[in-house]
């Protein structure tokens, strides 16, 4: 081999690594300089990260389609039970009830359609009775209150004030509570026997006299058969006198309808098969007879009550103007179950 000149200079020779170390901080340097360069432009936002540009460099490599393969099976979702329903499963615990549902036949469905009927029937008849009750006790707080202001004040204990509101009490007569009907206005009907037994306790003496009978018992009874002897008795003052402190005369009309009961309790002999007591017992039947009354009250000023009470009942009048003569209308006063002192009825 041929030798070499010593003045021509030889480069040292270098190794692969210091090669690969150079060029790799020579590519380093060049991007750096790129990176800078695009930052200042206001354009360019993107990043400066070598390895992203890297990233966005290389090519998306296509996927080579694979081979059909089977759907995933679905997952079955399974229900979670609950505490009630482990509660319901453990050993020992009852078992549930179970709902029957019916099945709505033609006949049931009738069956509820006037179950329904019936039901609203019973709702708007009650809110009927309610209203007249309402009505009613609002008719009766008059006569409460005044009753009540005359009980507890005895500047009002007098024979005038007893009057006023004997007339008032005894407008429609007297039902005793064993005569009165089921209904909306039972209790108030019994209400007001028990309002008028009361005033008769508070407004007279125990042993009243009343004509030729006592007591208040008696009063009471009175009124009793004359409600249920005559329809639609109606009782009305017409004048009042004062004849002294202690006495007090009054006219009333005391105004009934002649029924079957009237015939049997007051006038049995109608109810016999003579000829003329049949003529006579139509022509009175359903009448309407206006009976003018006499009545005085007497007052006792150390118990403050009613010591006597007059009261008389003239019936000949009316029933010779409902039958057209006196003959007849003696005829039916003749075995008449009336007293002088104006009571009906068979005797005590």
């Amino acid at each position: 081999s041929p030798s070499r000149s010593p003045n021509v200079p030889v480069a040292p020779q270098q190794t692969p690594l210091h090669f690969l170390m150079e060029a790799s901080i020579s590519r380093r340097m060049n991007e750096v300089a790129a990176c800078t360069s695009r930052s200042a432009s206001p354009v360019s936002r993107e990043t400066c990260n070598p390895a992203q540009s890297a990233l966005k460099e290389e090519p998306v490599r296509p996927v080579a389609p694979s081979t059909p393969t089977k759907p995933a099976p679905r997952r079955v979702s399974r229900t979670v039970p609950s505490v009630k329903t482990i509660q319901s499963t453990a050993p020992g615990a009852p078992k549930p009830k179970r709902k029957r549902i019916r099945i709505k036949t033609p006949r049931r469905r009738e069956q509820c359609r006037t179950n329904q009927a019936r039901y609203r029937k019973k709702q708007m008849q009650y809110e009927k009775d309610l209203e007249v009750t309402v009505k009613q006790l609002r008719q009766e707080i008059p006569m409460l209150e005044m009753q009540h202001s005359r009980l507890i004040s005895d500047a009002k204990s007098s024979t005038w004030c007893v009057m006023v509101e004997y007339f008032h009490l005894f407008r429609n007569g007297s039902r005793c509570p064993n005569e009165i009907s089921s209904g909306p206005e039972a209790w108030l009907q019994k209400s007001e026997y028990e309002q008028q037994l009361v005033f008769l306790r508070s407004s007279m003496k125990e042993d009243v006299i009343l004509g030729e009978q006592r007591g208040i018992d008696m009063l009471i009874e009175q009124w009793r058969r004359f409600t249920s002897y005559f329809d639609d008795l109606q009782f009305h003052p017409e004048h009042m006198t004062k004849i002294s402190d202690d006495f007090i005369a009054a006219t009333a009309s005391l105004n009934v309808t002649i029924s079957e009961s009237t015939l049997q309790h007051v006038f049995p002999r109608l109810l016999s098969s003579d000829g003329n007591a049949a003529i006579l017992r139509s022509k009175l039947l359903k009448q309407r007879l206006f009976l003018p009354c006499h009545l005085s009250f007497e007052w006792d000023r150390s118990s403050k009550r009613i010591a006597r009470m007059e009261n008389t009942i003239d019936i000949l009048p009316s029933l010779v103007q409902v039958l057209g003569s006196i003959e007849d209308a003696a005829f039916v006063l003749e075995q008449a179950l009336v007293a002088q002192d104006s009571t009906i009825g068979h005797n005590y």
